[in-house]
Parts: C-alpha cells; sequence; structure tokens
C-alpha cells in the first residue's frame, strides 16, 4: 500500500481515505495533509475567523434562528420596538448572569414541531427566558388538568399568573384565527 508523508505534521501514514481526503487535482488524488492537521488548521481558522467578525456570525446565527421560526429578522425587529424591548409578560429586560440577553421567540407548542420549522402563523411574542420556561409549564399543567378558564378566574390579579394568562388568552385568539 501506497504511503503519503503529511506536509503540516511530516508523518508518513497510508494513502487511503481514513488518513487523507479525496481532493481531484493533487497528486494521486488525495490532499497533502492529514486529515488530522486539516481538522486542527480548520478549527483554527474557523475560530480566528469568527474572532475577527463576531457580528457578521452573530446576524447569522439570529438569522437562521428566525428562519426556523418562519419570520424574518425585521419582524423580530418591529415586534421588539412595539414591546419596547420588554417581555410581554413580565415587562422587563432578559437577563442571565448579569448580561443581558435577547428575548426569546415564544410560539404555541400545540401548533408546530419545532424539530423541523415553525409555520410562522403560531407565533405569540417576544418573553425573556424566564418567562418562557415558566409559561411552557402552566400550559402543559393547564392542559393536563383542563381547567383554563376556571382557572384564570380564581388567580390573583397582578401576579405573575394573571399577566401569563392574559397573555395567552390575547394570543389564543389570533393564532387560531391565523391558523384557520
Amino acid at each position: 500500500m501506497a504511503e503519503r508523508i503529511c506536509t503540516r505534521c511530516c508523518v508518513s501514514k497510508p494513502l487511503n481515505e481514513d488518513n487523507f481526503r479525496k481532493r481531484e487535482g493533487y497528486a494521486e488524488g488525495f490532499h497533502t495533509w492529514c486529515i488530522e492537521c486539516l481538522r486542527i488548521y480548520n478549527a483554527w481558522y474557523g475560530k480566528k475567523d469568527r474572532d475577527a467578525n463576531p457580528e457578521y456570525y452573530r446576524a447569522r446565527e439570529f438569522a437562521r434562528e428566525m428562519k426556523k421560526y418562519g419570520t424574518t429578522i425585521e419582524w423580530y425587529r418591529d415586534l421588539l420596538i412595539k414591546q419596547n424591548g420588554l417581555c410581554a409578560i413580565c415587562v422587563h429586560l432578559s437577563h442571565h448572569h448579569g448580561t443581558i440577553q435577547r428575548l426569546q421567540v415564544d410560539h404555541d407548542h400545540d401548533c408546530c414541531d419545532l424539530r423541523t420549522k415553525s409555520c410562522g402563523k403560531c407565533l405569540r411574542g417576544l418573553l425573556c427566558a424566564d418567562c418562557n420556561i415558566k409559561l411552557s409549564y402552566l400550559e402543559e399543567t393547564l392542559r393536563d388538568i383542563g381547567i383554563w378558564q376556571s382557572f384564570s378566574e380564581t388567580v390573583c390579579h397582578g401576579t405573575w399568573t394573571s399577566k401569563a394568562l392574559r397573555y395567552l388568552t390575547q394570543y389564543q385568539s389570533k393564532t387560531q384565527e391565523a391558523i384557520a
């Protein structure tokens, strides 16, 4: 079996797809660097590029997330302005370990399976991480015990739960209209 010396680490390895990547135009159809050296170089280069252009990569990741929700960056921006940059339930900034975080997109889990992609019609609002998690537990609990309307009448006004129920009621009719 033929061997090749990696031009980066100078180690002789068998010339096969386990050790060298296939490349047209290279001698014998394989890259001159071994797979380990290519992996190390690509990781270094990617980190260097991300460190040099953090805004670009942050914007790209944000656009990818909005696409997953079936919406656009402009929709997020407009809703953020409408909510004055605050959570739709608790009316606070989203913060985690002392740093301000981006608000999370809230959607109706009964409508779409988010493992693939949201339809975009079941989006409700922007929530802080704490409210988003609490709301998912509240929805699940109310769905399990089936006391949506009667529960909302017994909750004390001004509490987080009353605000969350008002939020859900506000978006429940809009979601049903959009889906129909």
